[in-house]
């Protein structure tokens, strides 16, 4: 998720927000202002610490258009609507608790994966806002929805490119290959040096 985004959604948990024409909530730009309505809940948070996200993989049985219908029906039940102009494919809703941090829920694809992520201010109440929102949408997901218990896309590949990173350092200690050592300087890992 680039900055902008991220921008955008601590600006809707701030509760720096207008209402739009088909009644979702959308992120104030900035340099934007209304009247204070005094301060939301859980907008220090946001403020000081920044917002923490908690994301799951989802297997979809059904076409992507369909899966975020489905999303958006769900979403529609648990929290308000919101229109986020910086990730306009996806499907968002704003949750508040009584007790806890306000959660933005977000549904999209990721290199063509589903996933569902919740984004709250960070905090231990943050982190029980983050985990009540996705068991909520959970509980209420149907059955062409499902979870899956592989990696999110983004940590598959960072995955990836550590296993290939070991391989090749493994390799090159085997094969008695001068390695760079924190210093900069070459060792020579052979039979004849450790003699």
């Amino acid at each position: 998720m680039n900055r902008q985004a991220k921008q955008e959604l601590r600006r809707v948990l701030m509760g720096r927000t207008l209402i739009a024409e088909d009644g979702r909530l959308v992120a104030m730009e900035k340099g934007q202002h209304r009247l204070p309505m005094g301060v939301t809940d859980g907008a220090g948070a946001a403020c000081f610490f920044g917002i923490g996200r908690k994301a799951r993989r989802l297997k979809a049985g059904c076409s992507e258009t369909k899966a975020r219908s489905i999303a958006f029906a769900v979403m529609q039940d648990i929290g308000r609507a919101i229109y986020l102009p910086q990730q306009p494919q996806a499907i968002a809703c704003l949750i508040r608790y009584v007790l806890t941090r306000p959660v933005v829920l977000i549904f999209d694809y990721e290199d063509g994966v589903p996933v569902l992520s919740a984004w709250a201010g960070r905090g231990l109440t943050g982190w029980i806002s983050r985990r009540r929102a996705l068991s909520a949408f959970i509980k209420r997901m149907p059955k062409q929805l499902t979870l899956s218990e592989e990696p999110l896309p983004k940590e598959a590949k960072e995955k990836k490119k550590k296993d290939k990173k070991k391989k090749r350092k493994n390799r090159g200690e085997q094969d008695g290959e001068a390695l760079p050592t924190e210093t900069g300087e070459e060792t020579v890992t052979t039979e004849e040096n450790s003699k």
